[in-house]
């Protein structure tokens, strides 16, 4: 058969290969930040927001009246909050993120031919280029604190410390100033490189 003559698998589906769990989001102080007896759960709760609605008219509607009829139309809303406890000053994030096997494997696929040449490829990318600056770059992220999203921002200092488990137990254990680190690039300071490249 042709290269050009391979057509698209219909189904062709691919699992997650970096599996990260759900976060455990607690308070406490930062002197305290090594006892982890000290901190509690953070609490979730829910509130009430009236939102925005678009109040544009549509061009066949050039009623003032109706526009402001809409204007008093309240976006009832209920959303879900959690905010640090007055006698806490840091968040402590904790999750657990595994690297599964099997990149470029679909888990369904059924078109035979289009599977071989889709592993063929992943073959020939690996064998060029390997996952090292893949590795590298989700290392980086991990250590600058990119998974905080605006808990980041503002923040006065943030420490991230990564243990790589086995068994259940940690058999090497890395800690990073993440504001150290850039969000916008992957150039690492000097005293991070070696970490990271452990870490990666």
């Amino acid at each position: 058969m042709a290269a050009g003559d391979l057509k698209t698998a219909s189904v062709l589906a691919f699992e997650r290969k970096l599996d990260p769990s759900d976060a455990l989001f607690t308070a406490g102080n930062w002197v305290d930040r090594e006892d982890s007896k000290r901190w509690v759960g953070v609490k979730l709760r829910e509130k009430s927001v009236r939102g925005t609605i678009s109040n544009r008219l549509k061009i066949k509607e050039q009623d003032p009246a109706k526009l402001d009829a809409a204007i008093q139309n309240p976006n009832l809303q209920t959303v879900d909050v959690a905010t640090l406890p007055a006698d806490a000053d840091t968040l402590c994030v904790r999750f657990t993120l595994r690297v599964l096997g099997g990149a470029g494997r679909p888990s369904a696929c059924n078109n035979d031919e289009y599977q071989k040449k889709l592993l063929d490829t992943v073959k020939g990318y690996v064998d060029a280029h390997g996952f090292g600056e893949l590795a590298r770059r989700y290392a980086h992220n991990l250590a600058n604190g990119r998974f905080l999203w605006r808990n980041r921002i503002g923040a006065e200092q943030v420490e991230v410390h990564i243990s790589h488990l086995i068994d259940g137990r940690p058999a090497k254990r890395w800690s990073f100033d993440a504001l150290s680190l850039p969000l916008r690039n992957f150039e690492a300071p000097s005293d991070s490189s070696d970490a990271l490249t452990q870490l990666s």
